[in-house]
């Protein structure tokens, strides 16, 4: 759906009303598509452990900008953006 490299065997999980589905990840992101009650929205939740250098720095907003305009709904972006 985002990566056509992603892993082909999806990762879901349903636990008290909340819905999870990983649709890529890579070593530094685990994109995920969460529902958090079925009334809601997917939301798409974006684990991220941020790179070191300026050029792996500049790939993740590559990839963080070409995912915002594959995804029209609520984001979420947890995770650990390392500054020097």
């Amino acid at each position: 759906m985002f990566n056509p490299a992603a892993p082909t065997e999806k990762i879901k999980g349903i636990q008290d009303g909340i819905s999870i589905e990983v649709v890529d990840c890579n070593k530094n992101f685990i994109v995920c598509l969460a529902q958090f009650d079925a009334r809601s929205e997917n939301v798409l939740l974006v684990c991220m452990y941020g790179a070191l250098d300026d050029i792996d720095i500049s790939r993740q907003w590559d990839f963080l900008s070409r995912l915002s305009g594959s995804f029209g709904g609520a984001w979420c972006i947890p995770g650990v953006a390392e500054n020097e």
